[in-house]
């Protein structure tokens, strides 16, 4: 999508029952960054980031309460191309802003959670297919940017992305830094990196991280 973001105020059905929408959190964001709120709401229709984190939600909490806030993040190539970074941007400033004020005015516990992957490369995306020494180079990609946000270092993670104008198109790249600013969180510790071996020689790769 071409827009920094996107809410939705609907619900989520999963197979283990529904995870309902905060609304009034959503609500509260919408009324602060205006007409960019709703504009691309349909890419929540097939996008599938925010559905696995809702049935991994669902199973972890059972039948205790809980509620969502959906936000679907757009990429930052116009950003990277124009030499800028997402603080210079005023659209996804007015989000972090928006979420932030909306946190603190209603209180309670938030937990922000990025569904997200890192690098997909090979000929499934239009690259030559991959031999073991471009898998350690993909690897060092990852990981440069993994040590980044493990620190908590939003502008890190977005800088060693952008240092390479993002050549292995890590998807994570926006909701991973929207999750940094507003999450601010200490020091953290990688759980786990793993890459996906596919037939066609492509890889998509992929970490947990926890703070």
């Amino acid at each position: 999508m071409e827009d920094r973001f996107a809410l939705t105020r609907k619900h989520f059905e999963t197979p283990l029952g529904k995870v309902p929408t905060d609304t009034a959190f959503v609500d509260a964001v919408a009324a602060r960054v205006g007409e960019w709120a709703y504009r691309a709401e349909i890419v929540h229709r097939d996008e599938h980031s925010i559905e696995f984190q809702a049935v991994y939600l669902k199973h972890r909490f059972g039948d205790r309460p809980l509620t969502m806030v959906p936000i679907l993040c757009g990429g930052f190539h116009a950003l990277i191309d124009q030499g800028k970074t997402p603080r210079e941007d005023p659209q996804f400033e007015s989000l972090i802003t928006a979420v932030l004020d909306a946190e603190r005015a209603l209180g309670g516990e938030t937990v922000y959670v990025a569904g997200a992957d890192l690098s997909h490369v090979g000929p499934r995306f239009g690259d030559p297919p991959l031999d073991p020494r471009a898998k350690e180079e993909i690897e060092a990609i990852d990981r440069e940017a993994l040590r980044a946000a493990e620190r908590g270092d939003a502008e890190g993670w977005f800088a060693s992305i952008a240092a390479h104008a993002d050549s292995s198109r890590i998807c994570g790249y926006a909701p991973v830094y929207a999750t940094l600013r507003c999450a601010a969180p200490q020091a953290g510790r990688l759980l786990v990196y793993e890459q996906s071996d596919e037939k066609d020689r492509s890889m998509v790769t992929v970490a947990a991280m926890a703070w």
